[in-house]
């Protein structure tokens, strides 16, 4: 077929596609006033790295490339969040978290709460066990990954130090205390 591409070829081509744009995604996040303001901010004082990994596409079930953001929240724990398209619908992102907090077996992986984001409409959408729970606009790809990645880290903090102030030693409480103050947070 002349001009055309035929199944391994067109996902071979797919895949190049998907990490040149995994690539320009890295560049245009990590650019943008957006991250600037966030990584400056003592919010995320340990610093956001990112990478990339392989992650499962909720869509076909394939393997697919996607982008990691991860950071170590106040040196107890590790957050890690992957977005991912896939290559059959480049359009739509999805979030996951990884690291600690990922789901250990596909059951439970399709069950977990998942965040997915539309480039043609702007929409970002919650899911939970397949149904869709909240619907919000975002201006751009990059604004949407750094919002969603803050939030998680965010409910992660949460649920840390509600977990350090009940089983923590006085040690770890004190350092927790000091790490909120230095953050700004009342949690």
């Amino acid at each position: 077929m002349v001009g055309g591409e035929v199944g391994f070829f067109r996902g071979f081509s797919g895949a190049g596609k998907q990490r040149d744009r995994l690539h320009d995604l890295k560049s245009e996040l990590t650019s943008s006033m957006a991250w600037n303001d966030i990584t400056d901010s003592p919010l995320f004082g340990t610093g956001i790295r990112v990478g990339f990994a392989f992650v499962d596409c909720r869509e076909c079930m394939k393997t697919e490339a996607g982008l990691l953001l991860d950071q170590t929240i106040w040196n107890w724990q590790t957050h890690k969040v992957s977005y991912s398209t896939c290559i059959d619908n480049p359009g739509v992102w999805a979030a996951e978290n990884q690291g600690p907090q990922q789901a250990l077996t596909k059951m439970e992986w399709l069950q977990t709460p998942y965040s997915t984001y539309e480039e043609t409409s702007s929409i970002a959408k919650t899911w939970q066990a397949g149904r869709k729970t909240h619907e919000v606009s975002f201006e751009s790809l990059e604004e949407w990954i750094m919002k969603d990645f803050m939030s998680r880290g965010f409910e992660l903090k949460t649920r840390l130090a509600n977990l350090l102030r009940k089983k923590g030693n006085a040690d770890d409480i004190e350092q927790l205390e000091a790490y909120l103050a230095a953050e700004g947070l009342d949690i």
